[in-house]
């Protein structure tokens, strides 16, 4: 299964957001408290 975006919407550190991800390796980088965790672990335990 390839995910092309991800929609996060009252998610921990996001009230909304839209994350396009490309074929390939996707990287998130910011700084300490900007939600990269957040991003990583939703992906896994939201159903698609």
């Amino acid at each position: 299964m390839l995910i092309r975006e991800v929609i996060l919407e009252n998610s921990t550190s996001y009230e909304y957001a839209r994350v396009p991800l490309r074929n390939g390796v996707n990287v998130a980088c910011g700084p300490n408290g900007s939600g990269k965790s957040s991003l990583l672990i939703y992906i896994p335990t939201h159903p698609f």
